[in-house]
């Protein structure tokens, strides 16, 4: 033995007391930042010589919205270059007791000790910290606005560290339901829900046998003519215990669960058998049906349902499936292929929820989208003073015209809603002011 190879990592943000931690928690490689098991691990190491009754957390996720498209559009090294700068925004407000970890393509937490005298305000300091991304990001000259969506919990108790990046995963959740750029708390509510949620994802298998989801189809107008042009076909589940099960909530259980591409075959199923008496009454228009994200990134679904739809009926321009707008980027790749095999077997895509993650035409173009829905936050306040809807409207149907697409707006619910939105030359609308989702039975 004549040498030695020593190799030194640069770890100066990390406490040295902290430095003996397991090999299989490791660093982000792009930001270099612990995942989230590590900083969880850190955490406890941080808390070793404190009671563990006097030990607690908080602890926030915060998702930056807009990353993924940017990917798309002008490549992975203007997106890791938009993230390595959120990164050092959110390091530069963080105390030295924080630690910020990496979770995702754009989201991060963060975990602070409790303070011991009972002041809490980490609800303000998660505030400041969402709000920071906000400030526009340069790349290549060109300044990007992207958004957040931010969920925490405070003071939760050292015995349930373990839970807690589980814990804010349903704040943060809530939050992207409620819109963007928002911050939501998570409590002990909160976890009785999560737990009545476990409770009611048990139930799905028999569900699924005993034919308690069904459709409802929600019908799409012309708004110049009122006639109907189209159908959206919604899930629904009719619990025996629990009543009408809101799909808010058990499409995600069922995407958690594992049973998101059974319950799409089961609706498929239905749909499929209810388009000749639709066609009878209405003529060759179109449905539509939502495809999950979980079930567009799997082949082998894709096949299997390709196979369902064909051996029932001639899907061929007849139906159309609707996909988010804001897709991983983790699976976009093999999502556009998977598009590609669906629009070859004769199925129209629909770009749902358009505006909501700043989408470009690239998007538009490699997903083959033939139809982009205007997602309801762009209606709901529509009106002739609301200038920022207008103008987002009105690029969405010249960019229509231009490359041609066709535009639908969803969440119509007001007469003057859906007359500007004719003025504006949105010409096809959906929503409670022609009708909620119902059985198929009540538009025969």
């Amino acid at each position: 033995m004549t040498h030695y190879l020593g190799i030194q990592n640069d770890i100066k943000d990390l406490d040295r007391n902290n430095r003996n931690v397991p090999f299989h928690f490791p660093y982000d490689d792009l930001t270099q930042l612990p995942t989230p098991a590590m900083a969880v691990e850190l955490i406890k190491m941080g808390a070793m010589n404190k009671p563990e009754e006097q030990a607690s957390i908080s602890l926030g996720t915060i998702s930056v919205n807009g990353l993924a498209n940017l990917r798309g559009f002008m490549g992975n090294s203007a997106a890791d270059t938009a993230i390595l700068e959120i990164r050092d925004r959110l390091q530069m407000q963080l105390c030295n007791e924080a630690i910020l970890a990496r979770a995702g393509e754009g989201e991060f937490i963060v975990i602070v000790p409790s303070k011991e005298d009972g002041e809490d305000d980490f609800d303000k300091t998660l505030e400041g910290l969402c709000e920071s991304t906000l400030r526009p990001v340069r790349i290549d000259g060109q300044m990007f606005q992207l958004t957040f969506n931010g969920g925490f919990i405070s003071r939760l108790p050292y015995s349930l560290i373990d839970e807690s990046t589980r814990f804010c995963s349903f704040a943060l959740a809530q939050s992207q339901d409620e819109g963007r750029n928002r911050v939501v708390e998570f409590t002990y509510s909160d976890l009785r829900r999560a737990q009545a949620d476990q409770l009611l994802a048990g139930h799905i298998p028999t569900a699924l046998q005993g034919e308690e989801f069904y459709v409802a189809y929600q019908p799409q107008l012309n708004l110049e003519t009122q006639d109907v042009v189209g159908f959206e076909a919604l899930a629904r589940w009719d619990h025996p215990e629990h009543g009408t099960v809101s799909p808010g909530r058990f499409i995600p259980l069922c995407e958690n669960s594992g049973y998101i591409n059974a319950l799409t075959l089961n609706l498929l199923e239905q749909i499929c058998n209810d388009l000749p008496d639709i066609w009878e009454r209405y003529g060759d228009i179109k449905v539509s049906m939502n495809l999950s994200p979980f079930s567009l990134l799997d082949r082998e679904f894709i096949q299997a349902f390709i196979d369902t739809a064909t051996a029932i009926c001639d899907v061929k321009g007849k139906v159309s499936l609707e996909v988010v707008e804001n897709l991983s980027i983790d699976g976009y790749e093999s999502a556009a292929k998977n598009l590609a095999a669906l629009r070859e077997a004769g199925f129209d895509i629909i770009l749902d929820d358009f505006g909501t993650g700043y989408s470009s035409l690239s998007y538009i173009r490699r997903l083959g989208a033939s139809v982009v829905k205007i997602d309801r936050e762009f209606v709901m306040n529509l009106n002739q003073s609301n200038h920022d809807d207008l103008a987002i409207i009105r690029s969405v149907v010249s960019l229509g015209k231009q490359f041609g697409f066709d535009v639908i707006a969803e969440g119509v619910e007001y007469a003057n809603q859906a007359a500007i939105l004719l003025e504006e030359g949105v010409t096809i609308g959906q929503g409670y002011l022609f009708s909620k989702p119902l059985k198929i039975d009540h538009f025969l």
